[in-house]
């Protein structure tokens, strides 16, 4: 399958996106993975395993994304970056819907309209690029 140069841009763009995430998780840095799982979870030993194993996760489908574009096809892929689009589309629901409603008396006494559109809209563009280098939806 012949690949347009923006998709291949794309492609390389998740997978170092995905891979530099999994690093991160994985050496206890605060990454957007820690900030889900704790955003779901709470704090404490399930949501550190958690971490571990979605930082895993993401180093491979970053692996194996960089993988296809050397014409390496890895069929559990689309299957991992299902899972990351779910994933992505609960942490944009939890981090920016549910989360500034819920501190809402804070919120709205510090809301800066363009910092919110700016980080919703780069969560976005993580959700639509996962979604378009996944064959499922492309």
């Amino acid at each position: 399958m012949k690949r347009s140069i923006g998709l291949i841009i794309l492609q390389v763009s998740v997978a170092l996106y995905l891979f530099v995430n999994g690093i991160l998780g994985l050496s206890k840095d605060s990454n957007e993975f820690t900030r889900l799982i704790k955003e779901i979870f709470g704090r404490g030993d399930l949501s550190n395993i958690l971490a571990i194993v979605f930082s895993v996760c993401a180093i491979i489908a970053g692996l194996f994304l960089l993988l296809e574009l050397f014409s390496l096809p890895i069929p559990v892929t689309d299957l991992i970056l299902f899972i990351f689009i779910i994933l992505w589309a609960v942490y944009i629901i939890l981090v920016d819907i549910i989360a500034p409603i819920r501190s809402s008396g804070s919120f709205f006494n510090t809301f800066n309209i363009w910092s919110y559109l700016s980080t919703l809209s780069s969560h976005l563009m993580v959700l639509g690029s996962i979604m378009a280098v996944n064959k499922r939806f492309s």
